[in-house]
C-alpha cells in the first residue's frame, strides 16, 4: 500500500504498543520476543493504520539479527516507544525518516548504526513506494548498499545516509528529477576527494532520475545522457566531472530548449582531457542525444547526424575529432 499524507496513529495501536511496553519495564533485551510479537499484531490487526502497519514493518526488519543483537534489540524498544506514545507527527514519509533517525541513534557502533538506518530507508522506500519521500528513500538504500561493492567506508555511506534522512525529513516536495538530482548533488560533495565513491554517488543518482516513474520527461532525458558518460574507457575521474554537470544542470530551473541545454552541457564537458578520448565520447553522446530527442527540428539533426560522423571517423585522432566536433556542437548552440 502507498502511503501519503500525514502520519496517523490509532487508539488500537498504541494500546498494544504500551502493553507491550508497560510489560517489560524498559529492558529491550528481556522483552525482544514481546516487541517482535507486537510488532506482528500490530501489521495484522485490521484496526491499526497504514501508518502503523509500516512502523511495525520497520521494527520487524530489525530482529533477528545475530551480530550486535543488543543494538538491535534497543533500536526495536524505540520504535515500539513511537508506537505507544504515537507522538511524532507530520506527512508520513518525514515521520518515519524522524522514527529511522531516533531508533539509529541508541546503537554505540557505526555497523548496526548503518544497518538500522538501511533498513529504515529501504521500509520508506517500500510503503512510500513512488512518492518524492519513497524515492528518494529508495536512492539512500541504494547508497547503504554501494560500499560493499566499491570499497569506501561505512563512515561514508553513514554520512550519505544522513544527508537522505534530512532531506525527508526537511520536505522533499517538487519535481522528483530535481528533488533526486539535488540530493545527489549534496551526496556527491562529501565524496569530493575520492573518484570511485564520487562516480558511483553520481552513477546511482542519475539511474534514479532515468527510471523514475514520476520524473518529467526532460529530466529522465538528460539523466539518460549522463548515464551514457560511463564509457569504459573513460577514465571515472572524467566520468564523474561530466555526470556532476549533468546533475548540476537537472538540480536547478531548466530554461531554454533540450537542444540548447544538451548543446551547453557538451560545451562543457567537451572541454576535459582530450588526449585520453574523454571529450569525443562525451560530445558524441550529445549528438546522439540530440538525435534521440523527439523535440529537435531536423536542421538540429542533421548537424547532430554530421557530428557523429565525425566522432565515428577511425581515421581521426583523439584530439582532431573533439575539436571539429566541438565545432559543431557550436554550430548546434547557434541554430537551437
Amino acid at each position: 500500500m502507498k502511503l501519503d499524507g500525514n502520519i496517523k496513529f490509532t487508539s488500537t495501536g498504541k494500546a498494544l504498543a504500551t502493553k507491550t511496553k508497560d510489560a517489560i519495564k524498559g529492558d529491550s533485551w528481556y522483552g525482544k520476543e514481546k516487541i517482535e510479537d507486537t510488532f506482528e499484531k500490530t501489521a495484522s490487526s485490521k484496526k491499526t493504520s497504514p501508518s502503523e502497519k509500516a512502523i511495525a514493518d520497520f521494527g520487524k526488519r530489525l530482529g533477528g539479527s545475530q551480530y550486535y543483537a543488543s543494538s538491535f534489540a534497543d533500536a526495536n524498544y524505540n520504535v515500539l516507544l513511537h508506537l505507544a506514545a504515537g507522538s511524532v507527527e507530520g506527512p508520513v514519509g518525514a515521520a518515519l525518516a524522524k522514527i529511522v533517525l531516533s531508533a539509529s541513534q541508541g546503537a554505540r557502533y557505526q555497523d548496526p548504526r548503518t544497518t538500522i538506518v538501511d533498513r529504515g530507508l529501504h521500509t520508506i522506500a517500500d510503503h512510500c513506494q513512488d512518492s518524492n519521500d519513497g524515492q528518494v528513500a529508495a536512492l539512500g538504500h541504494k547508497f547503504s548498499r554501494s560500499p560493499f561493492h566499491s570499497g569506501y567506508s561505512e563512515s561514508d555511506a553513514s554520512t550519505l545516509q544522513m544527508t537522505t534522512l534530512n532531506t525527508i525529513i526537511n520536505g522533499s516536495q517538487g519535481e522528483t528529477g530535481q528533488v533526486l538530482a539535488n540530493l545527489t548533488k549534496d551526496a556527491a560533495k562529501l565524496m569530493t576527494d575520492r573518484n570511485d565513491p564520487k562516480w558511483l554517488v553520481l552513477k546511482d543518482g542519475l539511474d534514479s532520475i532515468a527510471d523514475s516513474p514520476t520524473a518529467d520527461a526532460d529530466h529522465k532525458l538528460l539523466a539518460t545522457l549522463g548515464k551514457e558518460y560511463s564509457n569504459p574507457w573513460v577514465s571515472r575521474y572524467h566520468t564523474a566531472h561530466a555526470q556532476a554537470e549533468v546533475v548540476e544542470l537537472l538540480s536547478g530551473p531548466m530554461t531554454g530548449s533540450m537542444t540548447d541545454r544538451i548543446c551547453d552541457l557538451s560545451l562543457k564537458v567537451g572541454n576535459c582531457n582530450q588526449v585520453e578520448g574523454a571529450a569525443r565520447a562525451f560530445l558524441e553522446d550529445g549528438f546522439e542525444a540530440i538525435l534521440a530527442n523527439p523535440t529537435s527540428t531536423i536542421a538540429e539533426k542533421k548537424l547532430a547526424r554530421k557530428g557523429v560522423e565525425i566522432t565515428d571517423n577511425d581515421n581521426l585522432g583523439h584530439v582532431s575529432a573533439a575539436q571539429q566536433s566541438l565545432k559543431i556542437m557550436e554550430q548546434l548552440k547557434a541554430v537551437s
